[in-house]
């Protein structure tokens, strides 16, 4: 494990609690809630990054699978007394495994896929939008004249992909060198608008921390957007999802709700895990790619939270988690599920 082992040495705090650790976070990983499982608990997941990085266990095809049981939703954080992170670990866990030349079947070709930005100067505009790689063309667009009143067609910043994908498939390397493409190719824009919270994390904050990358100047819609027209085709009974990347890593958590209120009325109703306790929707992590059944279980159980306080639809700021609940939502046909840009 010499030359895969240097892949923890950032990490060597946050094993050791883990590993020590009476899994007081269990209840607050959606993952373990939704397999029912001890492997995939973060005590446990980090316990077999110890003990790959330290010779004693094989980093093999199933400790791999294993590493990839993690949306990278932060939830656990929030049980957690010595404020550990258990998916940088992770994250680079699954690097260990790039590197070892095991890599997840689901991800074989990921880095293929990854938008790449287009040739050509950098963009030029005082704000331009970034819908990032999950959006649809309707909701980017609707978005983009509700909060800035122009024409997405000649102001989008839709260059390439932030590069998230890239560093949650343990391709670090690859991860820094999109995004100092991307910066480059955006670096004539004063200000940037994304409805993506992940999109809008991975720039301000994994960009500088694992890419040397300066942060642009990027704002989530909900930051920005003052209110929300009058919707009268939405039901009064309102939920409130918060994404993990927007409530729990970037802390906006009551611009969302006010928009809401605009637009209904009505405060939302308030789910039984939620602002920076929010329960995830299974979207983030590249789980859905790497353990489908468990993402769309993850998304059962928020829609199961919902019907709990009397919800007829769910509204969300994330369009990774819109697909995800949506998906869900269409399997069980009792839930209508809306994305925060349809409300602007």
């Amino acid at each position: 494990m010499d030359g895969e082992s240097t892949r923890f040495e950032a990490h060597d705090r946050a094993i050791r609690y883990c590993t020590f650790c009476p899994k007081l976070c269990r209840h607050a990983c959606p993952v373990a809630h939704a397999e029912a499982r001890e492997t995939v608990t973060p005590q446990a997941k980090q316990a077999l990054a110890g003990l790959v990085r330290d010779g004693r266990a094989p980093l093999d095809a199933e400790a791999v699978d294993v590493f990839h049981r993690c949306t990278g939703c932060g939830l656990h954080a929030t049980a957690c007394e010595l404020d550990v992170e258990v998916a940088p670990a992770l994250f680079d866990a699954r690097a260990a495994g790039v590197d070892a030349g095991v890599v997840h079947p689901a991800l074989a070709d990921l880095e293929a896929e990854v938008r790449r930005p287009v040739g050509g100067p950098p963009l030029e505009t005082s704000t331009g939008w970034f819908p990032g790689c999950s959006a649809s063309d309707e909701l980017s667009a609707a978005g983009l004249r509700a909060a800035l009143k122009i024409d997405p067609a000649t102001s989008s910043a839709d260059v390439g992909c932030c590069g998230y994908p890239l560093l949650a498939a343990g391709r670090p390397e690859a991860f820094a060198a999109q995004a100092q493409a991307m910066s480059a190719a955006l670096g004539g824009a004063e200000a940037l608008l994304t409805g993506d919270p992940i999109c809008a994390w991975t720039m301000r904050v994994a960009w500088p921390q694992r890419a040397g990358v300066a942060a642009p100047n990027v704002r989530h819609l909900a930051e920005v957007a003052g209110a929300a027209p009058a919707a009268a085709d939405l039901p009064a009974a309102l939920a409130y999802h918060d994404p993990c990347h927007l409530s729990r890593k970037l802390g906006v958590t009551e611009a969302p709700r006010r928009l809401v209120e605009s637009a209904t009325g009505a405060p939302p109703l308030e789910l039984p895990w939620s602002a920076q306790g929010g329960w995830c929707s299974g979207g983030g992590g590249l789980l859905p790619r790497t353990a489908p059944t468990t993402a769309a279980a993850i998304a059962d159980e928020l829609l199961g939270q919902a019907r709990g306080v009397g919800a007829e639809a769910v509204v969300t700021a994330c369009p990774r988690c819109h697909r995800q609940l949506s998906d869900a939502a269409a399997e069980a046909g009792d839930m209508r599920v809306v994305d925060l840009a349809e409300l602007l």
